[in-house]
């Protein structure tokens, strides 16, 4: 065989193997036309009531060091706003991955019906995402492995207090079951969006496995990152974090050892 030609199909498996880890990945849009606009189905949010001033957009950039992507890779994701201050996402939104591939700005914007052309209300460099941001326990894995969402959700302190009053309630004691109306929030591309348009879905919990809690309510690449409630003494708890395809990682014990911990650290010496 041809020298060159061997040496160029080498060159691509290995482009191709390493584009496999090269996150954050897109999830599949499998939004439906037919399902009714309460139950199933992400709408354009027109105008801001409660929860939705604390649910953010996120505009990531990365970078590349073997030279994939030198020039900047710009990603959308969504987070929740908590206490005015603080940002629950997912954690392959704001994760460095293996091969270089590392987040050098973040730019956030909080409840913006329409992101596009908003100022940022706090953007992050990469030393300010070093050393304010948090994936506990995080490790990047396979999409097909059984885990790669056992500790998919990360902390981010915005450095500084935005006037937005807190909406979302954290207990550990709410868990949604089967059958349980849910509520998700986020800014949807794929065939749902352009992923600047903030969106509103409800729809019905159908498993909560361990980690993960399925719901249905059509998702997309975007939502990522984005809150996951249920009401519960007419107030909204946060129950999870939107991670793949009409799923959430759910905050159980060992999300909320790693927030207070996290948290406890942020207000004792870490904060500046």
């Amino acid at each position: 065989m041809n020298p060159t030609r061997v040496l160029l199909s080498a060159s691509l498996v290995v482009l191709l193997s390493g584009c496999s880890i090269l996150g954050p990945w897109p999830y599949r849009d499998d939004s439906d036309p037919r399902i009714g606009p309460e139950s199933g189905r992400q709408l354009p949010v027109t105008s801001i009531s409660a929860p939705l001033a604390n649910v953010c957009h996120l505009t990531t950039t990365r970078i590349n060091i073997k030279g994939l992507w030198f020039w900047g890779i710009v990603s959308n994701g969504s987070a929740a706003l908590i206490d005015g201050r603080y940002l629950i996402t997912a954690a392959h939104n704001v994760a460095d991955y293996a091969g270089g591939n590392r987040l050098t700005k973040m730019e956030v914007r909080c409840g913006a019906t329409a992101a596009d052309g908003v100022p940022a209300d706090v953007v992050l460099t990469r030393s300010e995402i070093r050393e304010r941001a948090a994936v506990p326990s995080y490790a990047w894995r396979l999409h097909s492995n059984d885990k790669k969402y056992e500790f998919d959700y990360a902390f981010v302190d915005l450095g500084r207090q935005l006037n937005i009053e807190n909406q979302f309630v954290l207990d550990e004691s709410i868990l949604p079951d089967s059958g349980d109306a849910v509520f998700i929030a986020g800014y949807p591309g794929g065939t749902i969006s352009n992923a600047h348009t903030l969106h509103q879905g409800r729809g019905r919990a159908t498993e909560r496995d361990h980690n993960l809690l399925s719901y249905e309510i059509g998702t997309a690449t975007g939502n990522s990152g984005g809150p996951v409630w249920m009401i519960h003494d007419e107030k909204p708890h946060l129950v999870a974090v939107h991670v793949s395809d009409r799923a959430g990682r759910v905050l159980n014990s060992t999300f909320y050892r790693d927030w207070a911990a996290w948290r406890s650290a942020r207000d004792n010496g870490a904060r500046r």
